[in-house]
C-alpha cells in the first residue's frame, strides 16, 4: 500500500469522526432544546433521571467510537510516516502533519465537559422554571 492510498484512508476516517462529532453535537442541541422547551414534561425527577441515563447511555458510545476512530487515525499516520518515501517530498510531510489528530485526553476531556454540562442542564431548567413559576405566583398573589 503506498502513501497516497494511506492518506486516502486517513481522511475517510477524519469524515467518520466529523460524521460522529455532527450526530453528537445535534443530539446536544437537541436535548438541552427539549429540556428548555419542555421543562413541564421533565418535572418529575424519575423523567429527568432516564432522560439523563439515555443521553449519557448515548454520550458513552459516541465518546468510544470516536477514540476508535481516533486510534484507527493514528495508527495510519504513523503507518503513513513509515510508507513515506523522501521521493514523495514536503508537500506530503506536511499533509501527514496536518492530519494529525488531537490527543486522546483532549477528546475525552472535551466530550464529558459537554456530558457534565447536558446533565447539568437537564436537571436544572426544569427546577429554574419552576421556581421562577413559583416566584410569579407569589407576586401575583401579593
Amino acid at each position: 500500500m503506498d502513501t497516497a492510498a494511506i492518506l486516502q484512508l486517513v481522511f475517510e476516517r477524519f469524515a467518520a469522526s466529523q460524521t460522529l462529532w455532527n450526530l453528537y453535537i445535534t443530539v446536544v442541541l437537541g436535548m438541552v432544546g427539549f429540556a428548555a422547551a419542555a421543562a413541564q414534561a421533565l418535572a418529575p425527577r424519575w423523567i429527568r433521571a432516564v432522560v439523563a441515563c439515555a443521553f449519557l447511555a448515548f454520550a458513552l458510545v459516541n465518546l468510544r467510537t470516536l477514540a476508535a476512530v481516533h486510534d484507527q487515525r493514528t495508527h495510519l499516520i504513523a503507518l503513513a510516516e513509515a510508507r513515506a518515501e523522501p521521493a514523495d517530498g514536503a508537500a506530503v510531510a506536511a499533509v501527514i502533519a496536518s492530519a494529525q489528530p488531537p490527543e486522546t485526553w483532549q477528546l475525552t476531556s472535551f466530550h464529558l465537559a459537554i456530558d457534565v454540562a447536558v446533565v447539568a442542564l437537564i436537571w436544572a431548567i426544569p427546577a429554574y422554571r419552576r421556581a421562577g413559576a413559583e416566584t410569579a405566583a407569589n407576586d401575583q398573589a401579593q
